[in-house]
């Protein structure tokens, strides 16, 4: 089916879905759960979506599914070790068209590599790959580039202020100590 507004073929799935060759636009008015095998994936570290638009973006949280809870270690310490930066892409594309130098936009971030040093749970480094050779089994594959979980840098970046608000509290006190003391001075 064609719809006219549209660059490419539109293949609807329901009355709200539908998925656009062409510029891969995928439109849902439900939860997106994309599932193949038990292992959820949309993209890849090598097949990068270039935008996702989204009005709220959830990840599993739920205690009841999870195991061996310990607190973070990192904290202020790391979070000072991080070097944010600010890049362009050397090559940046959009489906087939290259994006003119003049016109291509600077990002902020971090370096996968740096980023190694100091949090290396956030670097993706390996892919879970179902071959057709082994229908049914996941292999571990080694990525060909590395790539950042941000959402995860949340929890560090989180007990680094709650251990800076320690140390204001501590300094605040001090200098109301030390206020204490110069007041029973002059007095």
């Amino acid at each position: 089916m064609y719809n006219g507004t549209t660059s490419g073929s539109v293949l609807g799935i329901g009355s709200i879905e539908y998925i656009q060759d062409g510029i891969a636009a995928f439109e849902f008015d439900y939860t997106l759960l994309p599932f193949s095998d038990g292992v959820q994936n949309l993209g890849s570290i090598t097949n990068r979506w270039v935008t996702v638009w989204a009005d709220f973006v959830s990840r599993q949280a739920d205690i009841k599914k999870m195991r061996d809870i310990q607190p973070i270690h990192y904290g202020l310490e790391e979070i000072m070790k991080l070097n944010p930066i600010t890049y362009q892409w050397k090559e940046e594309k959009i489906n087939d068209f290259v994006i003119p130098e003049k016109d291509k936009s600077t990002k902020i971030g971090f370096s996968a590599q740096e980023l190694q040093k100091v949090l290396p749970e956030v670097v993706q480094t390996y892919q879970w790959k179902e071959y057709e050779e082994n229908p049914g089994v996941l292999v571990k594959k080694q990525a060909n580039q590395l790539a950042v979980n941000y959402t995860e840098i949340i929890p560090v970046a989180i007990k680094a202020i709650q251990e800076q608000q320690v140390r204001i509290e501590a300094i605040r006190k001090e200098n109301e100590n030390l206020r204490q003391l110069i007041d029973n001075l002059i007095k």
